[in-house]
């Protein structure tokens, strides 16, 4: 399966997002740089498959930005969610800001489908996403709402 595929299925979970999820994500974009070879994340093809489905691209891009916000926050939230900040480092947490940074910055750069467009208008008013797990089996959202900054 490429890298790719394997990213984007761990980030399309929207209410379910799991400490498992993160940690999978995490492992994934330390051990793999961004590009278009074989044994990296293909963001191209990230964002030309995102650039096609408004949903997905929502639900991608929102977790990818928390995974983001969760790096720069490790030391205050780590422990929160299971993941010792000392495990990771000063130069592992740069290197995976920075593949998240290129990730976003290729999705948000790629052209988007009149039906991302139509779909876009309506935004979040109407539901998005098909429910896999009930927010009672999980939780709400996932590791998400307990550490997520209010206000």
């Amino acid at each position: 399966m490429p890298l790719a595929d394997l990213l984007l299925e761990k980030i399309q979970m929207w209410e379910a997002f799991s400490e498992k999820d993160l940690k999978d994500c995490l492992i994934l974009l330390k051990a793999h740089d961004v590009g278009d070879g074989k044994n990296e994340v293909n963001g191209s093809y990230m964002a030309q498959l995102l650039g096609s489905d408004w949903g997905f691209w929502y639900t991608a891009t929102t977790n990818l930005r928390r995974i983001r916000d969760f790096m720069e926050r490790v030391d205050e939230v780590g422990k929160k969610v299971g993941i010792e900040p000392n495990v990771l480092i000063k130069e592992d947490r740069e290197d995976i800001i920075r593949k998240l940074d290129l990730l976003l910055k290729l999705i948000e750069e790629e052209s988007k489908s009149l039906k991302w467009k139509m779909r876009s208008k309506i935004g979040t008013k109407k539901i998005w996403y098909n429910m896999v797990e009930r927010p009672e089996t999980v939780g709400g959202f996932g590791i998400w709402e307990p550490i997520s900054v209010k206000g």
